[in-house]
C-alpha cells in the first residue's frame, strides 16, 4: 500500500501536465479573492465627502487630516466649489463641505456659528450622520486648541507634538458617543459592510468545486482500473479493496491540499484570512473532502459501469455547485432543504464567514 502511493504521488505530482495545472489553479483562485477582496475594502467607505478649504489655517489643515482618519468617511480635497457642487449633482459626493475664511480664528475664539457651509442634495439621507461626526471632530480639536492655549498662559515647558499624541491617545480609549447596532430586517449593519466576506467565500467556493471535481475524477480512475481488472490483481498481491480505495484518497487528498495551502498562505498575506481561520479552513478542506469521497464511493457502488458513474457523478457535482453554491437554494423551500444534503453547502456556507 505505502510503495502503490509513493509510486502514484510521484507521477502525478512530478508530472509537468499536473505542475502547470497546479500553477494556474493556485494563481487564479489567489488572484481572484485578493482582486475581490481589494473591492471590497475600495468600497470600505461608507459616505464619499469632498472639501474645499478657503482659511487654509493650521487649524483646517488638521481638521482635514484627522477627518481622513475616519474609516467610514473618504475625504476628497478640492480647490473649487463650483466645480465640487457640479460633481455633487452628479452623484460623485454625499456631500460638499466649504471651509470658510477665518475657520481657525472662530475655533479659537470658541465661536461655532457659520464656519462650515453644508451643500447637499435636497433628498440626501446622509447628511446627519456625516454632520455629527464633522461636529465631534471640530469640538475635539477645539478642546484641544483650548487645553493648548491654557498651557501657553501658565507658560509651562511642554512639546506640542508629545501632547498632541497623548490627546489623541485619550480620545481613542474614551467613548463621546456609544452607538447601538440595530438590525433591520433586510438589512445589514455598518460592521457587515466593512468585512470581506465576498473574497472568502469566492475563494472557498472555487476550491471546493475544484476538490469535489478532482475526487469525482479520481472515482472514475477507480471504476476504469476495476474494469481493466487491475483492482482483482492487486488483490492477489494483499491489497484489499478497501486499502485501494484509501490509497487513492490520500494521494487525491495530497494533491489537492498540497495547491491549496499555497493559495491558503497566498491570501493569508493579503489579510483575507486570518491565522485561526487559515488553520481552521484547513482543518475544515479535510474533513469537507473526507465526506465527499465517501460520496463518491456510494456512487460507485451504485453504479455498476464507468458510462452510469460519469452521468451519476455530474448530476451531483451540478447540484452541488447551484444548490451547495448558493445560486439557487433561496428560490423556493424544496432547493432549500436539498441544499443540506450537499457538502459544498456547509463547505462554503459554514466554514470562516
Amino acid at each position: 500500500m505505502r510503495n502503490f502511493i509513493l509510486i502514484k504521488l510521484k507521477n502525478n505530482l512530478f508530472n509537468y501536465k499536473n505542475l502547470i495545472l497546479y500553477l494556474v489553479l493556485i494563481t487564479t483562485i489567489s488572484f481572484l479573492s485578493i482582486h475581490i477582496n481589494n473591492e471590497e475594502m475600495a468600497e470600505d467607505f461608507l459616505y464619499t465627502v469632498a472639501i474645499v478649504d478657503y482659511d487654509e489655517s493650521a487649524l483646517s489643515s488638521s481638521f482635514i487630516k484627522e477627518l481622513k482618519a475616519s474609516p467610514s468617511i473618504e475625504v476628497i480635497v478640492l480647490e473649487d466649489i463650483d466645480g465640487a457642487t457640479q460633481r455633487l449633482t452628479r452623484g460623485n459626493y454625499d456631500v460638499v463641505y466649504e471651509i470658510n475664511k477665518g475657520f481657525e480664528v472662530e475655533i479659537l475664539s470658541g465661536n461655532f456659528k457659520d464656519i462650515i457651509t453644508l451643500h447637499k442634495e435636497i433628498d440626501s439621507l446622509s447628511v446627519a450622520w456625516i454632520n455629527d461626526q464633522i461636529s465631534i471632530q471640530i469640538v475635539r480639536e477645539w478642546i484641544f486648541q483650548d487645553m493648548l492655549l491654557r498651557l501657553n498662559k501658565l507658560d509651562v515647558d511642554f512639546d506640542v507634538d508629545v501632547l498632541r499624541e497623548e490627546f489623541e491617545q485619550r480620545q481613542e480609549e474614551s467613548t463621546l458617543v456609544r452607538i447601538n447596532e440595530i438590525i433591520v430586517a433586510g438589512r445589514g449593519t455598518i460592521e457587515e459592510k466593512n468585512t470581506n466576506h465576498n473574497s472568502k467565500y469566492a475563494f472557498k467556493l472555487m476550491w471546493g468545486v475544484f476538490i469535489l471535481y478532482s475526487l469525482i475524477g479520481i472515482g472514475k480512475n477507480i471504476i476504469t482500473e476495476k474494469e481493466k481488472g487491475i483492482i482483482k490483481r492487486l488483490e492477489l498481491s494483499s491489497m484489499t479493496v478497501f486499502k485501494y480505495q484509501l490509497s487513492y484518497f490520500i494521494i487525491g487528498l495530497v494533491n489537492v491540499l498540497i495547491p491549496f495551502a499555497i493559495s491558503s498562505i497566498i491570501v493569508f498575506n493579503y489579510d483575507i484570512f486570518n491565522l485561526e481561520e487559515t488553520i481552521f479552513l484547513i482543518i475544515a478542506t479535510v474533513l469537507y473532502s473526507i465526506i465527499t469521497w465517501f460520496t463518491v464511493i456510494l456512487l460507485i457502488k451504485l453504479t455498476k459501469t464507468k458510462r452510469t458513474y460519469i452521468l451519476t457523478s455530474q448530476l451531483f457535482l451540478i447540484a452541488n455547485i447551484l444548490l451547495g453554491s448558493g445560486i439557487i437554494y433561496n428560490l423556493f423551500i424544496v432547493s432549500d432543504i436539498l441544499s443540506w444534503a450537499m457538502p459544498l453547502r456547509w463547505y462554503v456556507q459554514n466554514v470562516v464567514q
